[in-house]
Parts: structure tokens; C-alpha cells; sequence
């Protein structure tokens, strides 16, 4: 995601047309930074799990302050009608950085 970013910023691209959308992490790079991005499948199936992946995105955007998605009003609103889906993708992102070769203890 960083470097699509640095890339996106060194180069300073202001829109996107996507036709390997992959997993989305372009897409997310650009919705950070609110840069234009359009991405094409050739599957449905991938359509509609990119669709389901950058909602969630951009949901939890929308309640970060400094993102060029964030509307105070409307996070309030998306705090409570999706809280538990952005606290199981801030649980997600806290796993990323768990190295997963190592066994996990419960601490008391």
C-alpha cells in the first residue's frame, strides 16, 4: 500500500484506470490520498468482492479524521450503524502486524 502511495505522490497522479484491479490495494492507496480511481474486472464475482472490500474501505475512511473522505457528521452516523464491522477491520489490521510463524499466548 506504501508504495502505491509513493508512487501515486512522486509522480503526482491524478486519476487512475485500473484493468488489474487485483486486490484493491491501488485502490485504496488513491481513495487515501483522494485521488480519482476506476478499476475494471473481467469477472463479476471479482467485481462484486472489490465492491465489497472497498466499501469497507472506504467506510472506515469516513470516520478518520485527516482522510479526504472524513465528514464529521457522517461519521457519526457510520460509527453507529456499522461500529462493529470498522472494529473487526481495525482488529484485522492490529493482526497484520502479528507474526503468524509464532505461536499466540493469551496474556492475563
Amino acid at each position: 500500500m506504501e508504495l502505491f502511495e509513493q508512487f501515486l505522490l512522486d509522480f503526482d497522479i491524478r486519476g487512475v484506470f485500473d484493468v488489474s484491479p487485483g486486490s484493491g490495494c491501488l485502490a485504496e492507496a488513491a481513495l487515501r490520498l483522494g485521488i480519482c480511481y476506476v478499476g475494471v474486472t473481467t469477472k463479476a464475482t471479482h467485481a462484486k468482492w472489490l465492491g465489497n472490500v472497498m466499501d469497507r474501505v472506504a467506510m472506515s475512511h469516513v470516520v478518520t479524521p485527516g482522510r479526504p473522505c472524513y465528514f464529521k457528521d457522517l461519521a457519526a452516523d457510520v460509527q453507529t450503524h456499522f461500529g462493529a464491522m470498522l472494529a473487526g477491520l481495525k482488529e484485522s489490521e492490529d493482526m497484520e502486524d502479528v507474526d503468524l510463524a509464532e505461536p499466540m499466548t493469551d496474556s492475563v
